[in-house]
């Protein structure tokens, strides 16, 4: 088992960065679960090396383009998409048409519906080669790993079909897991694949078909992200895989109630940020043998809000979806804007109003 400290430093912010503004890579990794409502649309990133999983609904390309610039990030190392649906694909035809991407990784079975002939489509007019996904597949990005893990095999519907994901960086595993439901879920442990991870992302937006006791037992993650809309007609996130996450110790991030959701890491710590209210993230017990409580977190209340961060070296102060973030030793946090000018710090120049 890997000694990982996760650090819940949770940084809220009402605003967000100008959108269509580059700015420079922020240094480090980050994984960002991307708020698209009622989609999947996730970031991973080591400084200006980028792979999109998902891209949200048909509505949802653009702002993930803003996001995209809004992190520095300018050309994708390769795109995911997970399976067929428009939730998971609608947006990213948008996203090929404007963002230069050196691959296109979906599985096998696609689908006959208009959303995914103009994902196709779209790769084609712009010479973005299409691979299929295979287990054991792997891409090395920046300084992190991303391993194919799923399907196993081919299945009737879509949301089992879901390209599942392992991206490593240090000694911090996120799993990536699109829509699968218990039959994949089953397989995927039957294969006999390493699943323990840190950070697991809830399959099919926290569905009570997902996210089965043997499966979270393999995974035996620290925190999990469920991405879904507020007020969605679906329910999700249901009461019963809430109740599993719970029972295995889970930390639970939602970015119905908190907006996108940016887990950073130095390969041996996590530290989450995010925009919206901080909801129930209030307090983290601790106390177990890493150094951490019976969630393997760590301090006796390691959650902290703030609404902007400062820069300790530039006195420039940035919202905490800034792209020009400074690195974890040169920041200090505000919790609005107003103490960050009283204590002699300037907006950076993204971050001005």
């Amino acid at each position: 088992m890997r000694r990982v400290l996760i650090l819940l430093l949770i940084l809220v912010t009402l605003v967000g960065c100008a959108p269509r503004v580059a700015v420079d890579a922020p240094s480090g990794f980050a994984v960002s679960f991307i708020d698209v409502g009622q989609a999947d649309a996730i970031l991973v990133q080591d400084g200006d090396a980028a792979v999109l999983i998902d891209a949200g609904n048909n509505d949802d390309g653009e702002i993930v383009i803003d996001y995209l610039l809004s992190r520095g990030v300018t050309r994708l190392a390769l795109a995911i998409g997970t399976h067929p649906d428009e939730d998971h694909v609608g947006g990213l035809d948008t996203v090929l048409a404007k963002v230069p991407t050196d691959e296109l990784l979906i599985p096998e079975k696609g689908s006959d519906t208009k959303t995914y002939a103009d994902v196709l489509d779209m790769a084609g007019r712009k010479g973005v080669p299409i691979t299929y996904a295979a287990v054991g597949q792997s891409y090395a990005v920046g300084g992190f790993t991303l391993e194919v893990l799923a399907p196993v095999r081919v299945y009737d519907d879509n949301n089992n079909n879901s390209v599942v994901a392992r991206v490593t960086y240090g000694e911090v595993v996120f799993l990536l897991t699109g829509d699968i439901e218990s039959k994949a879920e089953r397989d995927l442990v039957d294969s006999g694949v390493d699943l323990e991870c840190e950070v697991l992302k809830a399959a099919h937006h926290g569905s009570d078909t997902s996210s089965g006791y043997v499966f979270l037992r393999a995974a035996n993650p620290k925190l999990v992200v469920v991405s879904c809309g507020a007020g969605n007609s679906y329910g999700h996130p249901h009461d019963a895989p809430l109740s599993r996450f719970r029972d295995v110790g889970a930390t639970l991030f939602r970015t119905d109630t908190m907006g996108t959701v940016v887990l950073t890491s130095d390969g041996v710590t996590i530290s989450a940020n995010v925009e919206g209210e901080a909801s129930d993230r209030a307090h983290v017990e601790s106390g177990d043998e890493n150094g951490g409580g019976e969630n393997g977190l760590v301090g006796d209340s390691a959650v902290s809000v703030a609404g902007y961060i400062g820069n300790v070296n530039s006195r420039k102060f940035h919202l905490p979806t800034c792209g020009s973030l400074p690195a974890e030793k040169n920041r200090v946090a505000f919790d609005s804007r107003g103490a960050a000018v009283d204590a002699g710090y300037e907006p950076c120049g993204v971050c001005k109003p």
